[in-house]
């Protein structure tokens, strides 16, 4: 873990806990919480003792010799604690009494309230992300989905001498077809197929030369939780170095840590 996302969770373990106290502080004697102050508890609460976990996690043990001593086992442990932190997440946008004082300056909660991206893409925005904090994290996740490696059953368009992509793997060998149709899957179809269209007609011969899409920080971490549960988000898949893998996870968790502090600091200035 990068010592900025333990910064980070640290501080937003604190603050989601100063919001569940003072959602608590509401209810008298005479008066009890009622149903949105609540979920409001709940919410900050649950969001709170997973940052706790995904902020305490130092190390997975194994119970086979293999999986101890292998060079995958730092980034499996980085994927759980990304999950860990994707769950605290969840626990704040799901629930409308909260999303609610995120949404006061964007979109309607109606606009969004079916959509868990763009529910979450409200939470991300409302956190206020230090720019080059930002800038530097999408930068690294970019360059690396753009990197080309070896790897077999990937079929499309692909450069003369046939290697692929991260993003063409994953769009091509990993993406179900209906996946392709909405989120990340149609940002790379049409990242993909512009550079298709454009090298038809200047590349020698017709040769595909496609250049990478450049995705937003909401895509990439709402991306990274769906490759996570469909199977994509492990270090075996992630086709590469080691040293590619812990890059790109450590960058992602950086990035949703930072949404879990910016977030829970502004809403503790609203309540």
């Amino acid at each position: 873990m990068k010592p900025e996302t333990r910064t980070n969770l640290n501080r937003a373990r604190t603050n989601l806990g100063k919001c569940a106290a003072k959602v608590s502080a509401r209810q008298t004697a005479v008066r009890p919480l009622n149903g949105d102050e609540q979920q409001m508890l709940i919410g900050y609460g649950t969001a709170r003792d997973w940052v706790r976990w995904g902020a305490a996690l130092s190390d997975l043990s194994f119970s086979t010799k293999s999986e101890g001593r292998s060079s995958r086992a730092q980034g499996i442990t980085e994927s759980v604690r990304f999950n860990l932190l994707w769950t605290a997440t969840n626990a704040l946008f799901a629930r409308d009494s909260i999303l609610s004082l995120a949404s006061s300056s964007g979109p309607s909660l109606e606009r969004v309230k079916e959509s868990d991206a763009k529910r979450f893409e409200v939470l991300y925005r409302f956190a206020g992300l230090a720019p080059a904090v930002e800038s530097t994290c999408l930068d690294a996740l970019n360059s690396l989905l753009s990197m080309e490696c070896q790897t077999g059953g990937v079929q499309g368009e692909l450069k003369a001498d046939g290697t692929p992509t991260m993003w063409e793997v994953i769009y091509h060998k990993y993406m179900r077809s209906e996946d392709r149709r909405r989120g990340i899957g149609k940002i790379i179809a049409h990242a993909l197929d512009g550079a298709r269209r454009r090298n038809a007609r200047f590349a020698p011969g017709g040769r595909v030369d496609n250049p990478p899409p450049a995705a937003t920080g909401p895509t990439l971490v709402y991306a990274a939780r769906n490759w996570a549960v469909h199977g994509m988000l492990l270090t075996s898949f992630f086709r590469g170095s080691r040293q590619k893998y812990i890059r790109f996870i450590e960058n992602i968790t950086l990035l949703l840590s930072a949404v879990l502090d910016g977030a829970a600091q502004n809403f503790l200035r609203g309540l």
